[in-house]
C-alpha cells in the first residue's frame, strides 16, 4: 500500500490532504449495507437453489436481516476505517486489494473474538460453573466456524468494494 509521504515524495500530489473522515463515515455505513447485500444475494440464491417459495419469508424478514447485518457488522466497520483511515491508505496498485481484503478480514476476526470472549464473560456472570466454560466455547466457535469464515469473507470482499469506491487513487 502506498502512503501518504511517497506519494509526496513522487511530487505527482503535492500538498493533497487524506480525506480521513470521509473515509471512516464511508467505511461505517457503507460497509455493512455491502455486506448486507452480499449475504442477502447469498441467501437469495440458496433459496432458490432449495425451490422455495419467497412468500415463506416475507418482507418482514428482510427487513429484519437488514437491521441485524447493519447493526452487527457497523463495529467491524468502524474499527475498519478508523485503521484504514489511521494509516492513510491510497490505491495505487490492483494489488492494493489485497490489502484492504486482509484488513477487512482481520477487523472481522478481532471482532469475532470479541463476541465470543463476551459470551464466556456472559455465562461467568450468570453462573455457570467454569468447567462448562469449555464445552460453551465449542458450541460458539468450532461448531459454528464455516459461518465465522463466511462472515470474515464478507468483511473483507466488502472493505475491497468501499475501498474501491472511497479511498484516493494514485493516478497510475
Amino acid at each position: 500500500m502506498t502512503t501518504k509521504q511517497e506519494i509526496l515524495a513522487s511530487g505527482k500530489q503535492p500538498g493533497f490532504i487524506y480525506p480521513k473522515v470521509k473515509v471512516i463515515l464511508a467505511y461505517a455505513f457503507v460497509v455493512p449495507m455491502i455486506g448486507f447485500l452480499l449475504s442477502f444475494l447469498g441467501l437469495l440464491i440458496i433459496v432458490l437453489l432449495n425451490q422455495q417459495s419467497m412468500n415463506n419469508y416475507g418482507f418482514a424478514l428482510i427487513v429484519a436481516f437488514f437491521i441485524i447485518a447493519f447493526v452487527v457488522a457497523i463495529i467491524p466497520a468502524l474499527m475498519m476505517g478508523v485503521w484504514i483511515a489511521k494509516s492513510q491508505i491510497y490505491i495505487k496498485q490492483k494489488k492494493d486489494y489485497i490489502g484492504l481484503f486482509l484488513k477487512g478480514f482481520l477487523c472481522c476476526v478481532v471482532f469475532l473474538m470479541l463476541a465470543i470472549l463476551f459470551l464466556i464473560i456472559n455465562d461467568l456472570a450468570n453462573g455457570l460453573p467454569a468447567h462448562y466454560i469449555s464445552s460453551r466455547l465449542y458450541d460458539n466457535s468450532i461448531k459454528q466456524y464455516p459461518v465465522m469464515i463466511l462472515f470474515t469473507m464478507i468483511g473483507g470482499i466488502s472493505s475491497m468494494l468501499c475501498g474501491k469506491l472511497f479511498l484516493p487513487k494514485f493516478p497510475y
